[in-house]
């Protein structure tokens, strides 16, 4: 009885280690997401910037062109 009792408390130290683990790699891919995110709102912010210049400089040389 007592082996099985020791069997018993070593499996729930292993599963209980391997929960933590679980968690902390749950945490990890959670703190990844929201960087990921962040860097694609960023990312978003530069393309719109880039789009902006861009129409802007388009819509002036039509301009020009339209006035010669």
């Amino acid at each position: 009885k007592a082996s099985f009792e020791a069997l018993q408390k070593e499996r729930l130290e292993n599963l209980e280690k391997k929960e933590a683990e679980v968690n902390a790699t749950l945490a990890k891919i959670e703190e990844l997401k929201l960087e990921n995110a962040r860097l694609v709102e960023e990312q978003q912010k530069i393309l719109n910037s880039i789009n902006d210049k861009t129409q802007g400089r388009v819509k002036e040389i039509y301009s020009q062109m339209k006035d010669a």
